[in-house]
């Protein structure tokens, strides 16, 4: 079923037939990229999530953007696969600080005894000030850039 030599990595047509669903250019493309994920993990990761978690989620990052990618539209495949895989690296660390915060929840209802494993509740309010105040500083900063910048940088970081 390949229609391009699996070698041949290089070629905007393997994109093509790998997602016409040739396994052996998909496999052939995630192996040749793969060095991508190990990047973005380097840069951003912060010990909230298992490492090994974080290089799978962004190995279905680099996978998305194999399937998504058009190499006629003139940019390269790295710049393309380096925000999805970062993205997809970030949902994972949300999800999973989503899941710790149901868990400090639910050891509120049960017995005093597990309070000691509870944050104080006033520096959790103290951060969540904190955050705000970054948050907000750095909303005023973007405002302050010039308009393709602005659309830049609200389009990558959100």
């Amino acid at each position: 079923m390949c229609i391009v030599h699996p070698l041949d990595v290089e070629s905007p047509e393997s994109f093509a037939c790998a997602q016409a669903g040739c396994e052996v250019c998909l496999e052939a493309l995630l192996r040749r990229h793969e060095r991508l994920v190990h990047g973005v993990l380097r840069r951003q990761w912060r010990g909230e999530v298992t490492c090994a978690d974080l290089l799978q989620e962004g190995r279905i990052g680099l996978w998305q953007a194999i399937m998504r990618f058009d190499p006629h539209r003139g940019i390269a495949f790295s710049t393309y696969a380096w925000p999805a895989i970062a993205r997809r690296m970030w949902h994972a660390v949300r999800m999973d600080s989503r899941q710790r915060g149901q868990e400090n929840v639910q050891t509120r209802t049960e017995p005093a005894s597990a309070w000691s494993i509870v944050p104080n509740p006033l520096s959790s309010a103290e951060e969540a000030l904190w955050w705000e105040a970054v948050c907000g500083r750095l909303t005023e900063m973007v405002t302050r850039l010039p308009g393709r910048f602005q659309e830049v940088v609200v389009a990558y970081y959100g």
